[in-house]
């Protein structure tokens, strides 16, 4: 009998035990122990949260407008055309500077081909781009020639002043930079090319003037 009292007072204080519920706390480190966090600092996180969640939302969502009305008039246009598809291609990316994924579903859908061939062509063609662009493409030549002109020191300077890595695009969208072995003009190393207009001695000093000049 004295066993099954024992018993019966351990599992009522273990039931009141779980119906307890637990207060929210934090670890704190420096002291090993866990501290007791406020129930208004944790909602007024929450909300921050929130908020944050909603900002991020609103730049995708005006990431992701796109003026259909461009490609409409593409297809008008091209579409009709044997072989239509990589002439609407190179039409729709200078239209929008790169091919947004949901571009190419609607040209497959208005050319009526599966996406997956729309997805091979424009992923097979190095002129063709998936992601977006900056406003200024800028194309700097490091082959042989230009190389041996500083076309290095180019690179370098581009990374510390403008943040550009070869390959990249700024996070203003303002520029894009490709680092190209040939543009078919070693007679002005180092060359740089920009939104297809073609530089001499492009050094360090000589891209500054360039960027800073108005851009065409």
């Amino acid at each position: 009998m004295q066993t099954l009292a024992v018993l019966r007072r351990f599992l009522v204080s273990s039931m009141a035990v779980l119906r307890v519920r637990p207060k929210a706390a934090k670890y704190n480190h420096s002291e090993g122990v866990h501290v007791e966090e406020p129930k208004a600092e944790l909602s007024h996180q929450r909300q921050l949260n929130g908020d944050e969640r909603k900002r991020t939302k609103a730049v995708e969502t005006k990431e992701q407008a796109l003026d259909f009305q461009k490609l409409d008039e593409i297809i008008a246009d091209k579409g009709s055309e044997r072989g239509a598809l990589i002439p609407v291609l190179q039409e729709a990316q200078e239209a929008y500077g790169y091919l947004p994924k949901e571009i190419l579903k609607e040209i497959a859908r208005r050319l009526k081909l599966p996406l997956s061939r729309v997805y091979g062509v424009a992923t097979f063609y190095s002129q063709f781009y998936l992601t977006r662009r900056g406003k200024n493409v800028i194309k700097l030549c490091d082959g042989t020639a230009c190389h041996v002109k500083g076309a290095a020191k180019s690179i370098e300077y581009l990374k510390k002043e403008k943040n550009l890595a070869p390959g990249t695009t700024s996070p203003d969208y303002e520029y894009t930079l490709e680092v190209v072995y040939c543009l078919g003009a070693c007679a002005l190393s180092p060359v740089v090319m920009v939104n297809g207009r073609p530089y001499r001695q492009a050094t360090p000093e000589r891209i500054k003037q360039i960027l800073d000049g108005p851009l065409s």
